[in-house]
């Protein structure tokens, strides 16, 4: 079964196991938050904040294919882009697997946000909007610069493996994050493949 497409009861006992995680904060916790180094500190804040903004792209491209009456899936340009980028995240040391899954699961989430709003807008009976943002020359750009710098922090967030203070701190702010965002199931999707390393 396609995530996109999971039922909202999966998706919302997941989102519970994420929102308890960020609850549990004791002094444990706190103690190897201490330990975190100032540079795995910034790969996590930067890796975690580069997925919050890809996916803030999502309504701008709802919006483009609501004007549009593009489809939301585009399987064949998608597997071509996927493939691009693992190349790309290979060359930069990337493992061919987590890029992968990352980058699948970056779409995944685009989607389901995309889904999401196009449902909303089929019941509101939403006309085209006025100037919505072009594919081609707004969003496209920004995602192609958002590209390079994730394939740059999943790099940098795979030397903290054997860093399990870093890896916790990474769970932390991942739970808050989630816990805390508008799209929050699609922002779990997001992180669901570092979540699972």
């Amino acid at each position: 079964m396609n995530r996109v497409s999971l039922g909202a009861g999966s998706l919302g006992r997941r989102r519970l196991g994420w929102i308890a995680a960020g609850l549990l904060v004791s002094s444990v916790v706190l103690a190897a938050d201490r330990q975190v180094s100032d540079e795995a500190r910034e790969t996590v804040d930067g890796l975690l904040g580069q997925v919050e903004q890809r996916l803030a792209v999502a309504p701008d491209v709802a919006m483009a294919k609501w004007n549009s009456g593009a489809p939301i899936n585009a399987p064949e340009r998608e597997a071509q882009i996927l493939e691009r980028v693992v190349v790309e995240a290979q060359q930069q040391g990337v493992d061919q697997q987590l890029a992968r899954a990352f980058f699948q699961d970056q779409f995944d989430a685009s989607k389901a946000v995309q889904q999401q709003l196009h449902q909303q807008w089929q019941q509101a009976s939403q006309p085209p909007f006025d100037n919505p943002p072009d594919l081609a020359s707004d969003v496209r750009p920004q995602l192609d610069t958002l590209t390079p710098q994730l394939i740059q922090s999943l790099h940098e967030y795979q030397s903290l493996e054997d860093e399990p203070a870093a890896l916790q701190y990474f769970e932390d702010n991942a739970a808050r994050a989630v816990a805390d965002h508008e799209y929050a199931e699609a922002l779990e999707m997001a992180l669901s493949s570092l979540r699972e390393e």
